[in-house]
C-alpha cells in the first residue's frame, strides 16, 4: 500500500526489458515508511527516495520527503557489489521472523524481466543488512533507527 500511495510503479510486471530496477522499502514500526528504487536505464542510473508521513504498520499516511538524482557508474558497481555479498538472488523470500518492535526490509529487484522480492524484518549486521543500509547512503538520507 505504500508503493501504491507514492505512485510506485510494479517492478514484478510490466518492467521494460532493457531496465534494471531495484527497490528498498523500510517499514519500521517506530518510524516513517521509506521507499528507495535505483533503476538503470542503458547508461543513465536514477535514484528515487519517498518518506510517508504514517507509520510502518498501520496507515501510511502522506509523501512528505521525496528526492531524486542521477548516480554515476561507481554508485551503480558498489550496488551491483552489494547485492552480490548478500546473495540476493538465492535469498529465500522470507525470512519468517516479524515482531513488534523493528523494521521490515523489503528489497526487490528486477534485472531485465528477472524479478525477485526478498523481506526480512530488523535484519542483523551482515550482507543483507548492508545492501539495504546502502540504499539509504546512496540517496543522501539517514535512517531514523539505525539499529532497526
Amino acid at each position: 500500500m505504500p508503493l501504491a500511495r507514492i505512485g510506485e510503479p510494479s517492478l514484478s510486471c510490466g518492467h521494460a526489458a532493457e531496465a534494471q530496477s531495484y527497490r528498498l522499502l523500510w517499514l519500521n514500526s517506530q518510524g516513517h515508511p521509506v521507499a528507495i528504487r535505483i533503476t538503470r536505464t542503458g547508461d543513465v542510473i536514477m535514484l528515487y527516495a519517498f518518506q510517508l508521513s504514517g507509520w510502518g504498520g498501520t496507515d501510511p499516511g502522506s509523501l512528505t520527503g521525496y528526492t531524486h538524482r542521477r548516480l554515476d557508474n561507481g554508485d551503480w558497481i558498489r550496488l551491483q557489489t552489494a547485492l552480490k555479498n548478500a546473495e540476493f538472488w538465492r535469498l529465500p523470500t522470507s525470512g519468517n521472523l516479524y515482531g513488534s518492535h523493528g523494521g521490515q526490509w523489503v528489497i526487490e529487484g528486477n534485472d531485465r524481466g528477472r524479478y525477485h522480492l526478498v523481506d526480512r524484518w530488523s535484519p542483523a549486521a551482515g550482507p543483507y543488512r548492508a545492501l539495504g543500509d546502502l540504499f539509504f547512503e546512496l540517496s543522501g538520507w539517514i535512517k531514523p533507527y539505525p539499529n532497526q
